[in-house]
């Protein structure tokens, strides 16, 4: 007979297990990649809301007007406000509290036009504390926020 040391079965057994191996490589490979990418990911958010910021304050600071003529009791109520008011014990949007806010920026926009002062200049005051407020809120609670504050105002 025919005698040969060709074994069929350990060689795939062996390319088996390269390929086994490799693919534990590429998916830890990837693992390291996807994790340091959503870091970086989160770094440049950071990094937009800090610039957003930055920009705001630039704005309301290079005004004609001054803000700091712009100061008034609805403005200092809002200021004492924190994220946590505007989410009940449930985690959904207290929409009291929200129609307060509303209400108090239309009074806020009236008592400015009274004093003739700069009206772009208190919305933007008005806006960056909305905008601390709804920061830190999650994304369902922060559209639901939003969408209620704009409904009010109309």
């Amino acid at each position: 007979m025919y005698s040969s040391y060709y074994d069929p079965g350990f060689s795939l057994v062996g390319t088996l297990f390269i390929l086994i191996i490799g693919a534990l490589i590429g998916f830890i490979i990837s693992f390291f990649i996807i994790r340091y990418a959503t870091r970086a990911n989160e770094l440049l958010d950071i990094q937009k809301k800090t610039l957003q910021e930055l920009k705001v304050q630039n704005e309301l600071l290079s005004d004609d007007k001054g803000n700091s003529e712009i100061n008034s009791f609805y403005l200092d109520e809002l200021k004492k406000l924190q994220s946590s008011d505007m989410v009940s014990k449930s985690g959904y949007v207290n929409h009291s509290n929200v129609e307060k806010m509303a209400k108090s920026y239309k009074k806020f926009i009236e008592e400015v036009e009274t004093k003739n002062l700069s009206i772009l200049s208190a919305r933007k005051l008005f806006q960056a504390e909305i905008d601390r407020l709804s920061s830190e809120l999650n994304e369902n609670q922060k559209m639901s926020f939003l969408s209620v504050y704009r409904e009010r105002l109309k």
